[in-house]
């Protein structure tokens, strides 16, 4: 009886266990596993009953007492985290502690994966040694944090063969953006090209951005320093076809064009030449015209004063910028209006630096319903030198705060009645379909765009936004993403021996800790 009263309890738990392991993992032992596990019940129960009395005394010691309180608080405990944690699940907020938002996506892309109506799938070719693999999955977290649209589905193609070879992959680390409206891809793993991927993909047609050439105009295909051929990327990329148009080889602005570039032209546009862009704007076109330099004139003059906007000859000195840049003739525009192509850049607070720029009037309009807007300029401590020595001179000079980026819009009012007997005019522009709006953006520099400046500022941001408003494409109106460095820490000697060392300490205070708490209870 003494040796049943001792060994029941630890045998039959010891049967309990071996059944249950047969029961779970071995089920072809399924049955061995309930005998056995019914032995041990019986035997878990005889040691119970004949430990009865021994066992009231257990429960009435000291040491179970506390016990039992560790385990009441420890459940607590695990409650608590529990329940924050199914908080925490049911309720996302992130918080980006780094000096720059390294983990934070761009107002673009926040702004385009809001706009997804559809589920738009991201298919994902990467090997498992692919080093581009690990940066993708954060990234593709951050996207699907903002909305639920975007499915995202990693495919190792040496694994899955027939789906790369379904999609033609050839390169590791390739992306494939799908959506019912089209498909597109990319080997980059960064913010911009994906966010650009998924415009591509989500974007039935293209619009057609047309530069003037002719005149010296900065041409998109150049890759020098004073070039367009960044701008000419950064317009594909957000899903737009370019084309080159010379006005005087053509009757009228082609119809495709979706808006009409004139980027700084180094000679006068001939009459011939701003009659076509006139007709084109009146019937409800978009133009986009920057000035090269403060003594080449575009030939654009009558047609601005038509819609209430007058370009200087002068040279806008910034007395801000010679702290800055240090060049008081590079003016910093800081100062923007609430209109679309500037909101996002106020609301960021971010600057436009222009090298060498004419100052914008706004003036009476000599088209009815015409609105025209300065929407940003120079502090006031800026004005449009027009003579040789930089002093500002009230007679002449124009007073700050210098406009250098202006807008005008309005309404077509739809076509004339015309006289029936009059011969036709196979060159007339096509008539305007009445309430057709039509939009103008004007610069007073062309420079800001060039390669070399493009990237300075928020430069890239303010063309991209006013082709995006002349297009009516206002969800790529937007602050885009800019290209993070990983910061470094640097350490020296003295602080990676304090590192090392807490790395050693902090476990081992806890473990001083707990036996100091041991010993004390047990004499307790």
């Amino acid at each position: 009886m003494n040796s049943l009263k001792a060994f029941s309890g630890p045998l039959g738990v010891v049967l309990l266990l071996a059944g249950g392991g047969f029961t779970t993992f071995a089920p072809e032992q399924r049955l061995a596993g309930f005998v056995l596990m019914a032995v041990g019940g019986v035997l878990a129960i005889t040691a119970v009953a004949l430990n009865l009395e021994d066992l009231a005394n257990i429960l009435k010691g000291r040491a179970v007492r506390y016990g039992a309180n560790a385990a009441f608080y420890s459940l607590v405990v695990l409650l608590i985290v529990g329940a924050v944690n199914f908080l925490a699940a049911q309720h996302h907020k992130r918080f980006d502690l780094t000096a720059e938002g390294a983990h934070t996506l761009s107002p673009q892309t926040v702004k385009i994966l809001k706009s997804l109506q559809k589920d738009v799938e991201l298919v994902a070719f990467f090997t498992e040694t692919n080093e581009q693999r690990r940066k993708l999955e954060d990234l593709a977290d951050e996207y699907k944090y903002q909305t639920d649209h975007l499915k995202v589905r990693m495919v190792d193609p040496i694994k899955s063969p027939s789906e790369a070879r379904k999609y033609q992959i050839s390169q590791d680390g390739t992306l494939v953006v799908l959506a019912d409206t089209g498909e597109a891809r990319t080997t980059n793993v960064s913010e911009e090209d994906l966010t650009n991927a998924i415009i591509k993909s989500s974007r039935k047609d293209k619009k057609q951005i047309c530069f003037t050439t002719g005149h010296g105009e900065d041409a998109t295909a150049d890759a020098k320093q004073g070039g367009y051929s960044l701008v000419a990327d950064a317009l594909r990329k957000e899903n737009y076809d370019l084309k080159d148009v010379l006005l005087l080889q053509t009757p009228a602005v082609p119809a495709e064009c979706s808006a009409v570039v004139v980027a700084g032209p180094t000679t006068a546009l001939l009459p011939p030449e701003v009659d076509s862009i006139t007709k084109y704007l009146d019937a409800g076109g978009r133009v986009f015209a920057l000035k090269r330099d403060p003594s080449k004139e575009t030939g654009l003059a009558p047609l601005l004063e038509k819609y209430g906007l007058k370009q200087n000859s002068d040279v806008v000195v910034d007395r801000l910028s010679r702290a800055i840049v240090g060049d008081e003739t590079v003016p910093i525009a800081a100062d923007y209006d609430d209109h679309p192509v500037t909101k996002e850049l106020r609301d960021s607070r971010v600057v436009s630096i222009f090298p060498v720029a004419s100052s914008i009037e706004k003036t009476q309009p000599t088209e009815p319903g015409i609105t025209s807007q300065i929407i940003a300029r120079t502090g006031a401590d800026a004005w449009g030198e027009t003579g040789d020595r930089i002093e500002f001179d009230p007679k002449v000079d124009h007073p700050g705060p210098a406009g250098l980026v202006a807008v005008a819009s309005g309404k077509t009012a739809g076509a004339e009645a015309k006289d029936p007997n009059a011969p036709a005019d196979p060159n007339a522009a096509p008539p305007a379909p009445p309430g057709k709006e039509k939009r103008l953006v004007v610069i007073g520099d062309s420079d800001f765009a060039s390669n070399t400046y493009l990237h300075l500022s928020a430069n890239k941001d303010l063309f991209l936004n006013s082709v995006a408003w002349l297009t009516e494409e206002s969800d790529l109106i937007s602050i885009r993403s800019k290209e993070k460095s990983p910061q470094p820490i640097t350490l020296t000697a003295s602080r990676q021996n304090l590192l090392s060392l807490m790395t050693y300490v902090s476990p081992l205070l806890v473990v001083i800790c707990g036996v100091v708490i041991w010993q004390r209870r047990k004499k307790l």
